[in-house]
């Protein structure tokens, strides 16, 4: 009888400690996927931030791009009348030589 007592005792024992061993082991796995997790959404996060930022880099680039067409159309209105009152100037001195002549 002592020795099926001193066994059960042993037996018990190393039940609690595999019991333990199991509980810290299922702490650590826990611990990890909740690591895991946050490390996810962080991930996630920094996408769609980065993806935010794209959209506005393209539009910003769509607003200059529309800017820079403005003022093409702007500078080639101001070549034209610069043009057109230099040729005006040439042809009224041309007309004033050749009347005063």
């Amino acid at each position: 009888m002592d020795t099926l007592d001193a066994r059960v005792a042993r037996l018990t024992e190393t039940v609690a400690e595999t019991v333990s061993q199991r509980d810290a082991a299922a702490a650590r796995y826990e611990a990890e996927v909740a690591r895991h997790a946050v490390e996810s959404a962080r991930h996630v996060n920094e996408r769609m931030a980065d993806e935010r930022r794209i959209v506005d880099m393209q539009a910003t680039i769509h607003q200059l791009s529309e800017a820079l067409k403005t003022r093409d159309a702007e500078l080639s209105g101001v070549e034209r009348s610069v043009f057109g009152r230099y040729a005006l100037t040439s042809a009224r001195k041309r007309l004033t030589s050749a009347i005063t002549g």
